[in-house]
């Protein structure tokens, strides 16, 4: 393998370290994620999108994941907030604002992870449940 390659595999890789996973990643799953509750509003019934879902449970989910994943800024954005208002002394108020900010900042990637997770298991569950009512023969 030459130079090249190695500082192209390197450069990419920090790129997508830092740039991606480090602030793109976070925002744009925030993002997606407002813009799929927006998409869900509807001002006469709420639950009326869902209930016509065939997959209930997973549309459910959908909801409560994305509807964390959007709380998650502004819950940390007042815990931020309301650290100020605690009394605590300087040295300790900043390390704590750094922990809230930076747990607040990534916890969509880990409630996104969790989402995608539980969502890909109940699918492979409705998909062999699918296969397994197509191929059954019926008794005479």
């Amino acid at each position: 393998m030459n130079r090249k390659k190695l500082l192209q595999a390197l450069f990419t890789s920090l790129f997508g370290l830092a740039f991606y996973t480090l602030i793109s990643l976070p925002l744009n799953i925030w993002l997606g994620a407002t813009e799929y509750l927006a998409r869900q509003y509807d001002p006469k019934n709420l639950n009326r999108r869902f209930a016509s879902s065939e997959m209930k449970v997973l549309a459910w989910l959908g909801l409560f994941f994305n509807s964390l994943i959007f709380l998650s800024y502004p819950l940390g954005i007042s815990l931020i907030i309301s650290l100020f208002f605690k009394g605590f002394p300087p040295g300790e108020i900043i390390g704590k604002f750094i922990f809230v900010l930076l747990t607040a900042y990534f916890m969509p990637i880990i409630l996104s992870f969790f989402k995608e997770m539980i969502s890909l298991r109940m699918l492979i569950y409705f998909k062999l449940e699918n296969i397994d009512e197509n191929t059954r023969t019926e008794e005479s």
